[in-house]
């Protein structure tokens, strides 16, 4: 039988490119439990910690893992670490429950 070497390159290839396609699809955070608490390591971003008690939950987004605050099921501007701090404020001054909440109290 005939070697075919390109045929044993193309293979060789694609066999790591579907390596590094399936790693880079997989989870990007880590989740430790301490106690009444939990610490979220995001490779490469944020750290989160929260108590699965507070009913909080986390989403995930390109493999990251965030804190879904206000329980939408929805990555919110203000949820995401990723973004500038005074782009998360100002969508988190725009949320009806803030408007609402800080009205409440300056009155």
């Amino acid at each position: 039988m005939k070697h075919q070497p390109a045929k044993t390159i193309f293979l060789t290839i694609g066999f790591i490119s579907l390596l590094f396609l399936i790693q880079s699809c997989g989870p990007k955070w880590t989740e430790e439990i301490k106690g009444d608490f939990n610490i979220v390591t995001n490779k490469g971003g944020q750290i989160l910690g929260y108590s699965p008690k507070s009913g909080i939950s986390l989403i995930t987004k390109n493999g990251f893992a965030f804190k879904d605050l206000n329980k939408n099921g929805d990555l919110d501007i203000y949820e995401d670490w990723r973004k500038p701090v005074d782009e998360r404020a100002k969508d988190r001054w725009s949320q009806p429950v803030w408007s609402n909440n800080v009205q409440r109290k300056t009155f």
